[in-house]
């Protein structure tokens, strides 16, 4: 209509309709080939990784769980109790909880080489590290609980008492232990409910409740 017609250059009309060329459409079919790979593996491999995390897990649990139901547990705790103490330490049975709480069943505690225990209770509580570190065998005793415990004092022929011996042990244990670079400290102690019985060399006893 009187205007004039719009006027386009071969050498855009060349452009366009050159084809693209090999190696554009060779990366094109890279990528999308990469893409589509990706989206494969992702599909194919990533529930076999959960599930196979999921059983390492559970496989943990279970190991964990079969050494608290074993007698282990137990003879690490009496062992790391006589390695602070200097003391020796028995006990019939004992219960351990995940979060590092246990109770030790029919205690007996006593000197080296004596023939009476100083100690005696039916229950002591322990805390100590988690249940991780006590099935990797690091235990740390942090407290002790006796509940009701019966703590004799006897006196010797000589005159000595077996509490001045127990606690030249402890000390002697406590030194050496400061000596070495693991120097374990000693846990926390609480009693409940005591029974002191004070034996002299002639066999007279005294109960003090």
């Amino acid at each position: 209509w009187g205007e004039e017609p719009l006027a386009i250059s071969p050498r855009l009309i060349s452009r366009r309709s050159e084809p693209r060329s090999i190696l554009a459409r060779v990366h094109d079919r890279t990528v999308w080939r990469m893409q589509g790979g990706r989206r494969d593996w992702m599909r194919r491999w990533l529930p076999r990784i959960l599930v196979a995390c999921a059983l390492l897990l559970a496989l943990g649990a279970a190991g964990v769980e079969l050494t608290l139901r074993s007698d282990y547990p137990r003879r690490l705790t009496l062992q790391r109790l006589q390695q602070q103490t200097g003391l020796l330490w028995s006990a019939s049975s004992m219960r351990t909880g995940w979060r590092g709480r246990s109770v030790l069943r029919n205690v007996e505690v006593r000197s080296p080489l004596a023939d009476r225990p100083l100690l005696v209770a039916s229950e002591i509580r322990v805390q100590h590290t988690p249940v991780l570190g006590l099935a990797l065998g690091s235990l740390r005793i942090d407290a002790v609980m006796l509940n009701q415990p019966i703590i004799e004092i006897a006196q010797d022929s000589d005159g000595e008492f077996n509490i001045s011996r127990a606690i030249h042990t402890v000390a002697a244990a406590q030194a050496g232990g400061a000596m070495q670079a693991s120097a374990v400290p000693w846990p926390r102690l609480g009693v409940s409910q005591a029974t002191v019985i004070l034996v002299e060399a002639r066999g007279v006893a005294l109960e003090i409740a």
